[in-house]
Order: structure tokens, then sequence, then C-alpha cells
């Protein structure tokens, strides 16, 4: 059984990685992307994983935690024109910056 107070202990720590993630945290996402070699990186890490996706296959492909959909935007121009229906799904509004990048994007 818990502690007296911890579920209210728990509930503020929660509250408050939110608000850090909405005042500083989704403003870092960008940052490994800003440099080429950083940037490089990723592309090739995410270009690992897209091989092991069958894009041909029905459905979607849902990111849960996709931040400002780097990853997908990378899935789209991989798929060119056969792209799955993609979906990004984030706790931040980080993924409101989706839909510039033609996917939607869902605060969940």
């Amino acid at each position: 059984m818990a502690a007296p107070g911890r579920e209210d202990r728990d509930a503020h720590y929660r509250q408050l990685e939110r608000r850090w993630q909405e005042e500083v945290g989704q403003h870092l996402l960008d940052v490994p992307h800003e440099s080429p070699g950083s940037a490089a990186v990723f592309e090739r890490q995410f270009g690992r994983v897209i091989e092991h996706l069958d894009l041909d296959a029905p459905g979607a492909i849902a990111e849960v935690g996709c931040g400002k959909g780097h990853f997908l935007a990378q899935v789209a121009r991989s798929a060119g024109p056969r792209r799955p229906r993609l979906v990004g799904i984030d706790l931040s509004s980080a993924v409101h910056a989706l839909p510039a990048k033609g996917i939607p994007g869902l605060r969940a």
C-alpha cells in the first residue's frame, strides 16, 4: 500500500514534468537536427529502423512519443508515393508541428 501523500507527490512530479516539457523540453527537440553531423547520425538511425517497416502493409504507422515528428517525416520521404498513413502521438504540444509536415498529430 502506498505511503500517505505519495499519490499527491507523484501527481506533483508529473505536473512539474509536463510543465518542463511545455516550457523547455519541446524546444530542445530540434537541436540535434540543426547540426549537419548529428542530423546525419539521426537520419542513419532512422533509416535502419525504416528498413524493418513494411511500408506497403495496409493500415497506419503510429509513433508514440513522436515529438515534432522528425522520424515520421523521414518515413514519409522514404516511402515516396506508396506512403502509408502516418500518425504522431505525443504528450507535449510539440505534436502541433506535425501538420506542417503533412502528418496528423494527436496530443494524448
